[in-house]
């Protein structure tokens, strides 16, 4: 790369990152803490960012946030006899998913109706009548003279030591925690995580049909937390919970830290951990990895804060996130064996023999175990579609599911392949692993040396790097062992010791930091020309998912459509995320329909009539035989950017689209009729020089009386920004209309489409001409 482009590249990397009104925000709570002290300008800052992040659902958060905590101290107070503390939130989420696994799972057990109205409201009503007994204990047993003390002690610890930096990393932190408003875009989220939620905002408790999804029955549990504050929040669950979970990070690990840095030293490690593009990444999706984090975080936290009762404080919480996911079983294995060891080495075994600690572990048991046994009730086996060879369950071939994109990369060579080669471990650019890797050999190095003056500690973080070792041993994959790398060199530098430790943090935690930032672009394409800057509101978030995946917009078309739609989705693209009725998938989710596609247009054909399909999906990557069946079966009814929706079996209506001329080389023309509705677009798409500076476009539209139409220019697909739009009413009833006008395209557009909506009336279009300057 060229200096220039580093340059560039840095910068355009920056803007990304910052959000200018928090910039704004931390700049007047710094002034205000220089006149009226530090409490009360941090105060403003962090309450003013929390209220435009949160927007008006920033009181009921609050007050489902405090529940949850509550339920947690509930728990811990009165069952296992010691308050756990900011431990609270884990274990009450972790107690609270008896009901959230047992209740959707009921209905098969017991042949119940599969699909029973406002089946998941009951669930809902449940969890809040819990939570409000636990708040409504909280308030009658606190202690409130003990608060106002607590109050007060805090005042003067960051009147004390808060300074200009303090409020610069709070900024730098609150500008990542605005990448949880990416809207639903990932891989994931789309085909399988955000359909559950979604479904449960609706009313509807998971279906489970393997037949239909093959993770029916695999990692849903966690989906049901995002639905449940869905349904509170619609529309924004998913960027809430995952809000709440990276507060909760941030905030354990500084409490953590704060035991022996200053604020500013725990701050910066924290920055360094959260900084990481993996960390980046996990919060703008549903996938299980940073609820994983958090719940590691919270155990670290009742090892560090060790009391004979956070043993069986840890026991359900250690269980739940076996539940989420098998592989978190490999990752908290040698952690559980370290609290059993400490805990038998300090009190042994008479204790675990009372009938409440047995409860405890019976209770933990069922809840690891619980949906692994459902699904081998279900499906036949208890990692479906994970380990079949063994257990030959119906719906998928007898044998392992194994990604052997990343398989066979383990090795010392993956130490350096993981920095600079990433594209070999994740589906990204090249060093978004986090540069704090680099670091992983000195901090191991570091807790050899210092085992026997903080044994406890060291032996922890050594069981917290083997876990993560064996399961980045079993799938070379870099998202899944994102956990493992925030806790280590957290927990490293508690191990350290001396004023040197210290200058170390304060001299390269910038560097790394800086160059987080600058690759965290690259973690995933989406994250490429995110407009963060303005990312405040949904109507921002909205804006973007439609200019990068129309998918979204096809759905909310289906879902407009009166009574049920089934609808077959384009093979590389499963995207039913937010469909309301059922779906059809064409890939490997689904064997048997998999297997009737791989067929031809005659297995497709059988298929429409068995799964009573009435709509198909196709793209540019659909198969001759999908685009076959669809317009020789069907009436093309909406057309959007990337996408045509056929009706199986529909009425047709006509647009007559001429084009007359050919600019550069076009990749679509087409000068036929086609049947459309006025959902459709026309798109007419080009190639262009990268030094074109600007294009004067001339249309002529022929319309009927109060006709409605629309058109917009986007450039470059792959990024698919759109840059001009324009709604327009033809009042004339005979004669051809000019539209005319010049467009500044940005720097390095090599692509250009023009598309052309009809909303109401019928038309006839031509493109006169294209000047290009």
């Amino acid at each position: 790369m060229t200096v220039d482009q580093v340059v560039l590249r840095v910068s355009e990397s920056i803007s990304l990152f910052i959000v200018l009104p928090y910039l704004a925000i931390f700049i007047v709570g710094f002034l205000l803490g220089i006149f009226k002290g530090h409490t009360i300008g941090l105060s403003f800052a962090f309450l003013l960012v929390l209220s435009i992040y949160f927007g008006i659902e920033l009181l009921p958060v609050s007050l489902l946030s405090l529940g949850i905590y509550n339920f947690g101290s509930l728990i811990s107070t009165k069952w296992l006899g010691k308050d756990a503390g900011i431990a609270n939130f884990a274990l009450s989420l972790s107690v609270v998913s008896f009901p959230f696994m047992v209740i959707p799972t009921l209905k098969h057990f017991f042949e119940l109706q599969s699909n029973s109205l406002y089946s998941s409201y009951i669930l809902v009503y449940v969890i809040i009548f819990i939570f409000a007994v636990s708040t409504l204990w909280k308030l009658q047993s606190t202690e409130w003279k003990a608060v106002s003390l607590r109050v007060s002690e805090y005042k003067g610890i960051v009147d004390r030591d808060a300074n200009v930096l303090t409020y610069v990393i709070l900024c730098i932190l609150a500008c990542i925690l605005n990448y949880t408003l990416v809207p639903v875009l990932n891989y994931d989220d789309l085909a399988t995580h955000y359909y559950i939620q979604n479904q449960f905002s609706l009313g509807n408790l998971p279906s489970f049909d393997v037949s239909i999804h093959v993770w029916a029955v695999s990692q849903w549990l966690f989906d049901l937390y995002y639905g449940f504050f869905d349904y509170f929040f619609i529309g924004k669950g998913r960027t809430i919970v995952n809000g709440l979970m990276f507060l909760g990070i941030s905030f354990i690990s500084f409490i953590i830290l704060r035991r022996k840095f200053s604020a500013n030293i725990s701050l910066l490690v924290i920055l360094v951990g959260v900084s990481s593009p993996l960390v980046i990444l996990a919060l703008t999706t549903s996938q299980t990895e940073l609820v994983t984090l958090f719940i590691a975080i919270s155990i670290t936290y009742l090892w560090i804060d060790w009391k004979k009762g956070n043993f069986f404080a840890s026991i359900p919480v250690f269980a739940f996130a076996v539940a989420i996911k098998p592989s978190n079983a490999v990752i908290f294995i040698l952690p559980f064996l370290m609290f059993i060891f400490r805990y038998l080495r300090q009190s042994g075994l008479k204790e675990i023999f009372m009938l409440k600690n047995l409860c405890v572990i019976v209770f933990s048991v069922f809840l690891a175990f619980y949906p692994y046994f459902f699904a081998y009730y279900h499906a036949g086996n208890p990692f479906f579609p994970l380990f079949n060879s063994l257990f030959a369950a119906p719906f998928y071939p007898a044998s392992d599911f194994f990604n052997t994109t990343y398989t066979g990369n383990f090795g010392f060579t993956a130490f350096w392949g993981l920095l600079f080669e990433t594209s070999r471990f994740l589906e990204s650019s090249n060093g978004v692993i986090g540069f704090q890797l680099a670091l992983l050999p000195i901090l191991l190095v570091g807790l050899l040396l210092n085992m026997r003056t903080n044994f406890y500690l060291a032996t922890f973080v050594g069981s917290i790097f083997l876990g993560g070792l064996m399961l980045f041993y079993s799938q070379q994959y870099a998202r899944y062992i994102m956990p493992t790398l925030y806790l280590i060199p957290l927990l490293s530098v508690l191990c350290l010791r001396g004023k040197f430790v210290n200058l170390v943090i304060q001299t390269l935690s910038p560097f790394i930091i800086f160059f987080n930032i600058v690759f965290a672009p690259g973690v995933i394409w989406y994250l490429n020309e995110w407009n963060n800057t303005s990312g405040l509101s949904s109507v921002y978030q909205y804006k973007y998912r439609d200019s990068k995946e129309s998918i979204a917009r096809v759905n909310e078309y289906l879902n407009a459509l009166p009574g049920k739609v089934n609808p077959v989705y384009p093979h590389n693209k499963p995207y039913a995320a937010n469909i309301e009725d059922g779906f059809v998938y064409l890939n490997w989710y689904n064997q048997y329909n998999q297997n009737k596609y791989l067929r031809g247009a005659l297995g497709i054909l059988e298929l429409i009539d068995e799964k009573k399909i009435t709509h198909i999906i196709t793209n540019s990557h659909s198969s001759q035989d999908v685009f076959y069946v669809a317009k020789t079966h069907g009436v093309l009814v909406y057309q959007d950017a990337n996408y045509n929706v056929y009706e199986i079996g529909a009425s047709s209506s006509s647009l007559t689209i001429s084009n007359e001329i050919s600019v550069g080389s076009p990749s679509r023309v087409n000068d036929t009729t086609f049947n459309v509705d006025k959902d459709n677009f026309y798109v007419l798409e080009y190639d262009l020089d990268s030094q074109i500076r600007n294009l004067e476009v001339k249309i002529k539209l022929k319309c009927g009386e109060n006709g409605l139409w629309k058109n917009y220019i986007e450039f470059d697909r792959y990024t698919n920004f759109t840059n001009h739009l324009t709604i327009n009413e033809c009042n004339v009833s005979d004669g051809w209309v000019n539209i005319e006008y010049i467009l500044i395209p940005p720097k390095g557009t090599k692509h250009l489409r023009l598309f052309l909506q009809p909303m109401i009336g019928q038309f006839t279009v031509k493109l006169e001409e294209i000047i290009i300057q």
